[in-house]
């Protein structure tokens, strides 16, 4: 899930995608992995859900999609961030099935690492490690890698041991979506688009 997401996205945004159309992609989430939950888990689907998810999407689309355009010149990222996509949707169905017993905080003790190896080699080939380390870029760092994906993953593995797959996954469109772009206390060879 981590790293085919989190590598994916980042490489379609490299490749040209505008932040705002990989976030509306992304942003998708929740439907693709409760499509993909109804048939491997047979979870079951609530109307009121399907139009929770759908009005989610909606708000999403508002807050990122204005000012983004489509570009035909970025169909390779684009595959990328549909890649991402289904990282993140696939990845959240096979923990809810497979992983129901770990422990969360021992699942990304195991989960994390694998995913920096599985990166690691697709970073090195794309662009190396040339960063300017500036004071502004460790707290964001810090942030990205502390409660987005250990505090953030670990709670998505403890709810999808007690809740549904839509249930979960649903819960991210609380995250308050903006059209980002690089930080400015960050320099790397990834300009913001």
């Amino acid at each position: 899930m981590q790293a085919v997401q989190f590598s994916s996205i980042y490489g379609g945004m490299d490749l040209g995608v505008p932040s705002g159309l990989a976030a509306l992609i992304i942003v998708l989430y929740p439907l693709t992995a409760s499509l993909i939950a109804v048939p491997v888990l047979h979870e079951r689907v609530a109307r009121g859900q399907c139009l929770g998810l759908v009005l989610g999407l909606g708000g999403v689309a508002l807050a990122v999609g204005e000012g983004f355009h489509f570009d035909a010149d970025h169909l390779a990222g684009l595959g990328f961030v549909v890649l991402a996509l289904l990282g993140i949707s696939a990845g959240t169905v096979y923990q809810k099935r497979f992983c129901r017993g770990m422990e969360p905080v021992s699942g990304n003790a195991v989960q994390l690492p694998a995913a920096a190896v599985a990166a690691l080699l697709p970073a090195l080939f794309a662009e190396g490690f040339d960063v300017t380390f500036t004071a502004g870029y460790w707290p964001v760092l810090l942030w990205a890698a502390l409660v987005n994906s250990i505090v953030g993953v670990g709670l998505l593995y403890g709810l999808l041991q007690r809740h549904g797959t839509s249930q979960v996954s649903s819960l991210f469109y609380w995250y308050p979506w903006s059209r980002p772009a690089s930080p400015p206390c960050c320099s790397s060879s990834i300009p913001a688009r």
